[in-house]
């Protein structure tokens, strides 16, 4: 078995998606990626220990990270946004003040694949501990914007599909802190899907398609959490 390890600031990815991120819960910069900066500056860095191993059965990723790295969210500051909570576009007038796990070696994620290929076809599994990358949720008291505790499990499969490539990823969100779905300030849990398909159609010019599919875990009990009127912001 062969073994490699990566210490320190670096950029970690993986998944099926086209700019589509189901299981790759590494942090990105989605600040750049909508000012308009090329799409390679879409994946933030993270400060983090990478440890592979290879064999002939299967592969193994295992990556800590000992302290939070977030996405770099929308917040106002640089970009407005629709803010759901006061049913109209805020910017500066309403920055996104969030409370960020910040301890290290408390605050910490994990994240692991395993994969191999059977045939033309890679097959993987995914796993991740730690908080959804923006914010989810917030403070009732305070009303600052929080990172809930996630895990997330999931799969993808990848091959050829007729006379093109084909995907196909999946994964569940457990939203730890709100398993009942019964708390209106923390989001809940979710199924998350992404069928994908590329065909080269000319030189040079390759056709893709995405399909993704978002489904809320405990809408009904979300539904009747909610306070007359919805949330306030």
């Amino acid at each position: 078995m062969n073994r490699s390890i990566t210490l320190g600031r670096q950029i970690l990815t993986w998944g099926t998606g086209d700019l589509v991120f189901i299981n790759d819960l590494f942090p990105k910069d989605w600040v750049s990626f909508f000012i308009g900066r090329d799409v390679e500056y879409l994946k933030a860095p993270s400060d983090a220990l990478k440890v592979s191993a290879f064999s002939s059965w299967a592969n193994l990723d295992l990556v800590y990270t000992p302290r939070f790295d977030a996405d770099r969210f929308i917040d106002g500051r640089r970009l407005s946004f629709f803010n759901t909570g006061q049913g109209r576009l805020t910017g500066r007038n309403a920055v996104v003040l969030a409370g960020r796990p910040a301890d290290a070696f408390e605050d910490d994620e994990w994240a692991a694949r395993l994969y191999r290929n059977l045939g033309a076809y890679e097959v993987a599994l995914y796993g991740y501990d730690g908080f959804w990358k923006s914010p989810a949720g917030a403070d009732p008291a305070s009303g600052r914007a929080r990172f809930p505790p996630l895990s997330v499990l999931g799969a993808s499969l990848r091959g050829p599909v007729g006379a093109g490539i084909g995907n196909v990823e999946l994964g569940y969100y457990d939203s730890r802190a709100d398993r009942d779905g019964d708390d209106p300030t923390v989001r809940n849990s979710e199924l998350r899907l992404l069928l994908g398909y590329e065909q080269e159609i000319a030189r040079n010019l390759t056709l893709g398609l995405q399909y993704y599919l978002e489904r809320m875990g405990e809408f009904e009990a979300y539904r009747r959490a909610l306070p007359p009127g919805g949330l306030s912001g």
